[in-house]
């Protein structure tokens, strides 16, 4: 007759089962220190919620503390002055390039602007011209210049690009600019409600009214120019825009403010928390004292 005998498992990878007696006794230990912090109160229970409410508040709170120190010192700092034009950020604005459709044109020469360039025969001026009315061009055949009215000036420059002067206030013979235009002659007009003409910008002479002048109009521009504009046409986002944003969360979308909200309320819970945990320590330290 086969004596079986049994032998203990020596698998150390399988889990000891643990007797009933060593469970009932966990179990009995688990319920006494459940006592201990019910009669302990909340604290405990504020201490353990505190330690994860600061643990959740606390990169956001750094980021918020660093953010709102770089815009206080941001004038001085030139953040207002630095402009980002990343792709990824745009997108995240929701702003994408888009080339203008319409433009002036004096002879060989074309004028396009976008939301922060002009653009004269494909390449940006050094100084954005603001709302352009039109463009004229004058000089001689040995210096040919263009003209480029506003509403407040006109910037003369080179078919280069080349800036050779800005016409403005008293050096205008107007108060304010209507419209640009040229004469058959090579003069270049401006107008407001009488007409001047000019030819190098510096000497200006009344023309009558009714005289035909070619006045410069949107036309538009060519779809090879609208490919060259295009790498200029990217938009830009001030840095300090941009940290404004990031700081109250409105550059992350509807989540954004979501989360800084919910940071605020752990901001106030931590407060609460740990005010509350003072005074309930304090108060069972002068217990035992006593």
């Amino acid at each position: 007759m086969t004596e079986i005998t049994a032998t203990p498992d020596l698998d150390p990878s399988r889990p000891r089962r643990r007797s009933l007696h060593a469970r009932t006794n966990q179990w009995r230990y688990q319920q006494i220190q459940f006592t201990r912090n019910r009669r302990g109160g909340m604290a405990p229970v504020l201490r353990k919620w505190h330690q994860r409410a600061g643990l959740f508040a606390c990169v956001f709170m750094i980021w918020l503390g660093a953010s709102g120190f770089a815009l206080n010192q941001s004038a001085d700092w030139g953040l207002d002055a630095i402009r980002l034009d990343a792709s990824w950020l745009m997108n995240m604005y929701g702003l994408h390039p888009e080339p203008p459709k319409t433009g002036y044109y004096a002879g060989q020469n074309w004028l396009a602007q976008t939301s922060e360039r002009t653009i004269l025969n494909g390449m940006p001026l050094q100084e954005m011209i603001p709302s352009p009315l039109g463009m004229a061009a004058g000089g001689t055949s040995a210096t040919p210049l263009l003209f480029i009215a506003s509403s407040d000036r006109v910037v003369v420059v080179t078919p280069q690009g080349a800036r050779v002067d800005e016409l403005r206030d008293y050096t205008l013979p107007v108060s304010a600019i209507r419209r640009i235009g040229s004469l058959p002659s090579g003069e270049v007009a401006i107008q407001d409600l009488d007409i001047y003409v000019t030819t190098d910008g510096l000497d200006w002479r009344e023309l009558p009214l009714g005289t035909p002048v070619s006045w410069s109009t949107p036309e538009r521009l060519q779809p090879q120019m609208q490919n060259q504009v295009l790498p200029f046409a990217r938009p830009t986002m001030a840095l300090e825009q941009v940290l404004i944003d990031a700081h109250s969360g409105r550059l992350f979308g509807g989540a954004g403010p979501l989360v800084i909200n919910t940071v605020g309320i752990a901001a106030i819970f931590l407060g609460i928390s740990g005010i509350w945990i003072y005074w309930s320590t304090a108060r069972r330290r002068r217990q035992r004292a006593g």
